[in-house]
């Protein structure tokens, strides 16, 4: 029950799962659109978690990466967590909600690729909450986050079929340039047959 889950996170859970809707149609609208129930629930059925109770669950967990509460609803830790994750998670006015909507896409992502059904949500949740950690520890703004989970940028669509990642590019082969070139990381996304390459 939703209702009871918001004890995890107060009106903070409902409000970022109600910004997720309208600020994210194109990703939120394929994640409910993939997991509807068709037919007798069965909770062994491959392809469906709870959205709304899962969108609290990443509420929660980022209120914790950013010290607003404890483990498990406990009171917040005396210390602050690592300054490095601040820039994602509270830097500007829109990181908090940029980080849910990249998690909650990685969550369904994940999910998918691994058959996820009602009874092995939480294996998932655990497996992108810790990739998660990771990419916050790195630092930076919260897109940092969204291309170390490798996924694809707004403009490229919803969260299936898109990947992204990165490429090495190979210095030049003549000796002069080779002198001044540097293995350079080349993030890119796959569509389809369709890839680009950003700088």
């Amino acid at each position: 029950d939703p209702c009871t889950d918001l004890r995890a996170c107060k009106l903070l859970g409902l409000k970022t799962l109600v910004t997720f809707f309208e600020n994210k149609p194109r990703y939120a609208e394929a994640v409910l659109g993939s997991r509807r129930i068709t037919g007798d629930f069965d909770p062994r059925k491959p392809g469906f978690y709870p959205v709304a109770c899962a969108g609290i669950e990443v509420t929660a967990f980022l209120c914790e990466s950013c010290g607003l509460r404890g483990p498990n609803g406990a009171p917040p830790p005396a210390e602050l967590p690592p300054s490095h994750r601040w820039a994602a998670l509270v830097g500007t006015r829109t990181s908090f909600d940029e980080c849910f909507s990249a998690v909650m896409r990685a969550l369904d992502r994940h999910f998918d690729e691994v058959g996820g059904d009602y009874m092995g949500f939480a294996s998932v949740r655990d497996a992108v909450f810790a990739d998660v950690r990771d990419a916050l520890d790195q630092g930076g703004p919260a897109s940092t986050v969204e291309r170390s989970l490798k996924l694809a940028p707004g403009a490229w669509g919803a969260t299936t079929p898109d990947f992204a990642g990165f490429l090495e590019k190979l210095p030049a082969s003549s000796r002069a340039k080779r002198l001044v070139a540097a293995w350079q990381r080349r993030y890119f996304v796959l569509r389809g047959a369709v890839i680009g390459v950003l700088k």
